[in-house]
């Protein structure tokens, strides 16, 4: 016993330098770009839950810091998350630009400068780069659902063709509930085009296939609608060099941005963990039914038509007859008939 006392001091001594070695993040400090609100979304810096309001399952935080070859300037830089299964953990990171039509350049990517306000129902952020000034904003849209919004201001002289660009990208740090063994870094990921909704369609799926050691698997569908066309799904980053990641940029059609004008352009995500579930933002709205006939006529007689175009005839239901078979349990039966007149 007493060969173990010298130990325990050491350890007992030892306890409180090692809870002080442990540094705390500090998004206002740790941040590579100015950002001041609060609360803080911010990826990597805020211990907590993401932008996920009206009881979703899925959220969005700010990426302020530099991950590998895109910088924290990055335009409306951010992490997404599900948590659909047993865990929630980050899926990838998504990125917006534009690029130049007239020279084929990129702008934006990244920005001269860039700023983050946070607020409780998001972030809003500024851009600059040279006669170009842009603000973004992110907030929850509705359950599941997000709002990525942009508005691109032109200060030049000449108008300018600007095309939008939405880059999705594997996270390049360690995601949040990994696997003791490694096993959730086996992911599958896609992104497709479905033209007739204009969206692009996400899927995310991680964890190990072996349902025994699977229970940190999570399974995230996204839908991505815009209000500009979409027109094609290229791989890589565009401006951004993805090395060997992970990455899809999504291409709209471009906008004139007029000079001394500015035009906006936005993105809906809509989350879940299967196809069913994903469609907020970019189902088509259904068909509204038609006028029944009776409205039809209603709405003829009231207006009024010539001779030669008479109102089309009207339904009559006939009065219902009611006819009891006299049994103990007193049973009816109903018939009913049915006449047309004028």
């Amino acid at each position: 016993m007493r060969s173990l006392r010298p130990l325990l001091l050491a350890l007992v001594l030892a306890a409180p330098a090692s809870a002080q070695a442990l540094r705390h993040a500090h998004p206002e400090r740790d941040a590579e770009v100015p950002v001041d609100g609060w609360p803080t979304w911010a990826e990597d810096l805020t211990v907590g839950s993401p932008i996920s309001d009206h009881g979703s399952h899925a959220g969005i935080k700010a990426a302020v810091t530099r991950d590998g070859a895109v910088p924290a300037r990055a335009f409306l830089d951010q992490a997404h998350y599900g948590a659909f299964g047993a865990v929630a953990a980050q899926t990838d990171q998504v990125v917006v630009w534009l690029d130049d039509v007239a020279t084929g350049r990129a702008v934006l990517a990244p920005p001269d400068d860039r700023r983050v306000t946070f607020h409780p129902w998001g972030w809003e952020e500024t851009a600059v780069q040279g006669d170009l000034r842009a603000w973004g904003a992110v907030t929850t849209l509705a359950t599941d659902a997000f709002l990525v919004v942009a508005r691109v201001e032109n200060h030049g002289a000449q108008a300018r063709l600007l095309a939008p660009r939405l880059g999705v990208f594997a996270d390049a740090g360690a995601h949040e509930s990994m696997h003791p063994l490694h096993l959730s870094w086996i992911v599958h990921r896609a992104a497709d085009l479905d033209a007739p909704r204009n969206a692009v369609v996400l899927t995310h799926r991680r964890g190990t296939p072996f349902d025994p050691f699977a229970w940190d698997r999570l399974d995230l569908v996204r839908a991505v609608g815009a209000d500009v066309p979409l027109v094609r799904v290229r791989s890589g980053l565009g401006a951004y060099a993805a090395g060997s990641r992970w990455a899809r940029t999504v291409e709209a059609a471009p906008l004139v941005v007029p000079a001394g004008g500015a035009r906006a352009f936005s993105f809906v995500v809509g989350c879940g963990q299967d196809r069913r579930e994903r469609s907020i933002g970019s189902r088509p709205a259904a068909p509204r039914p038609g006028p029944t006939r009776r409205r039809r006529w209603r709405a003829c007689a009231r207006a009024g038509t010539p001779t030669s175009t008479p109102c089309p005839r009207r339904t009559r239901r006939a009065p219902t007859r009611r006819a009891c078979t006299g049994s103990p349990t007193r049973a009816c039966a109903t018939t009913a008939t049915r006449g047309a007149g004028p």
